[in-house]
């Protein structure tokens, strides 16, 4: 079983290597770069740390209770009325299992503002299996970057709300 616990800004550091090392496991499966991993860990982490210590956007992580290790962690900010994704992996071991998203969305969304009434998502196009689940969840796909390489996913959070009640 997972549990979830925000990302304090002040332990980004603490935890930056095995956030990072998830990202790339699996988006080097999906579209890698073409740079080296300390590269793209020297951007990611730069970006990231500015961005969380800003409080633009939070991280919640994903702790296996069982080895109280690191098995993922979910990324969002919050913009007018709409809850983005920007960012969800886990441990390949955790996938598609149902260990992750119906628990994480029905902890955090209680804890949104009340104007929050849709959410967003980028999803690279290569990464089918995440958009086949936001379809799932109800989102539709609106839009897509300039280059094309990911999809744009918008949906209301009462569908969002709907498919946690389902199973």
């Amino acid at each position: 079983m997972l549990s979830f616990v925000p990302l304090r800004s002040a332990d980004f550091d603490l935890y930056a290597d095995d956030l990072f090392a998830i990202l790339w496991g699996n988006m080097n499966e999906i579209a890698p770069s073409g740079c080296s991993y300390e590269e793209d860990f020297a951007v990611w982490s730069d970006y990231n740390r500015t961005v969380i210590e800003s409080g633009e956007r939070k991280t919640i992580l994903f702790i296996d209770e069982d080895s109280d290790r690191i098995a993922g962690y979910f990324q969002y900010r919050l913009e007018n009325n709409i809850l983005w994704f920007d960012e969800i992996e886990s441990l390949k071991n955790y996938q598609g299992k149902g260990l992750i998203y119906r628990p994480l969305l029905n902890w955090l969304l209680p804890q949104l503002p009340d104007n929050i009434d849709s959410y967003q998502a980028y999803i690279h196009k290569e990464n089918t299996h995440s958009s086949a689940i936001l379809k799932a969840m109800g989102a539709e796909q609106i839009g897509q970057t300039p280059s094309g390489n990911s999809l744009l996913y918008h949906g209301k959070l009462t569908d969002l709300e709907r498919w946690l009640k389902q199973k």
